[in-house]
């Protein structure tokens, strides 16, 4: 009824919220005549007040949903909740624990393992609440099957149980964004279904709340330790196989330099066999030029000489020989000499 007071319920305060239950006409008309004192009107205990608030402001509706429906076959007195469990802070939206972590955990990521820091405060949040309700209601219901109903309440999960699972369930709703990314979908919702209807799913994540690192990994669950070396150890042997293809690319891109420069050596041998043949070919050809040169030269000096000293002089008769004779003497030189050479018919 205190829902049903005004359409905005959830954004009043619940003093606000009592004042217009209080002043509701079927209430105010039950108390009018009866006794000044207000009788039908709601007030309550400030324990109580407080477990109301909880349930007003603090209550998920996920969370909601499962006290309404814990309430279809049992009364509330006799539920998996209560009044003790209304009234604790702790298991409503917003509180938190404030958990010590430890530096000194031994549980570390592995190398090179990707990991999320963790709040150590632990909030609850409304899933992790919601995720609360249903574990505390499935676990009563086990165990109060065949129970006589006036006998149900001592069934309900201690406050030790409570506190062990909200905290484990902040850390869950902490961690399962990082999980999705490591593992299927379909096992983080296999995960989370396990965790609200069995208790022998919470090892992982007792162990987790026992060690309280400082950070996150999924190698730190016992039960993914063995999966999680493998997948390092895969993805190390991967790492390390990249960098031996890379390393034999290296070396057969260098091999293959080296060939190259091998055959331009051979060629270089090859051509340097070769050099004194034509080394001497060569100086054959500039001795034979040179010969030429020197040939021309003294062909040229011998016919220079001949024609100044020794003329040869062609007649067709030897009489004509006289008036050569003198005019050579007149021309040139001592110790010429003239040849006439007479042709004879």
């Amino acid at each position: 009824m205190l829902k049903n007071t005004s359409g905005d319920w959830h954004e009043r305060s619940l003093d606000s919220l009592l004042d217009a239950f209080n002043s509701h006409p079927s209430v105010a008309a039950t108390g009018a005549g009866d006794d000044a004192s207000g009788a039908g009107s709601l007030k309550l205990h400030p324990r109580k007040r407080k477990a109301v608030g909880n349930w007003l402001f603090r209550c998920s509706p996920g969370s909601w949903s499962e006290v309404e429906s814990s309430g279809h076959d049992i009364v509330f007195q006799h539920g998996p909740y209560g009044e003790a469990f209304a009234q604790d802070e702790r298991w409503f939206i917003g509180s938190t624990i404030n958990v010590q972590p430890c530096p000194c955990s031994p549980m570390q990521p592995a190398q090179s393992e990707a990991f999320i820091p963790l709040d150590w405060s632990l909030p609850l949040t409304e899933k992790a609440q919601t995720l609360l309700f249903i574990r505390a209601r499935n676990e009563y219901a086990k165990k109060t099957i065949g129970i006589a109903v006036d006998k149900r309440k001592k069934y309900r999960m201690k406050e030790d149980e409570l506190l062990r699972l909200r905290n484990a369930f902040c850390l869950v709703v902490q961690c399962e964004p990082h999980l999705r990314t490591l593992l299927p979908a379909a096992q983080i919702d296999e995960m989370l279904t396990a965790l609200t209807h069995n208790c022998l799913d919470d090892a992982d994540w007792v162990a987790l709340l026992d060690g309280r690192p400082m950070n996150f990994s999924l190698s730190m669950f016992p039960s993914q330790q063995e999966a999680a070396r493998k997948q390092n150890t895969e993805r190390d042997q991967m790492i390390c196989l990249e960098v031996e293809e890379e390393r034999l690319k290296v070396r057969d891109q260098r091999l293959t330099f080296f060939k190259k420069a091998l055959i331009q050596d051979q060629h270089s041998i090859i051509a340097i066999k070769d050099v004194p043949t034509k080394v001497m070919q060569l100086s054959h050809l500039k001795s034979l030029a040179e010969i030429k040169v020197q040939a021309a030269k003294g062909e040229r000096a011998v016919n220079g000489y001949q024609d100044k000293y020794m003329q040869v002089l062609w007649l067709p008769k030897h009489t004509l020989a006289i008036d050569k004779v003198h005019a050579f003497q007149q021309s040139v030189v001592s110790n010429s000499v003239l040849r006439i050479e007479i042709a004879l018919l």
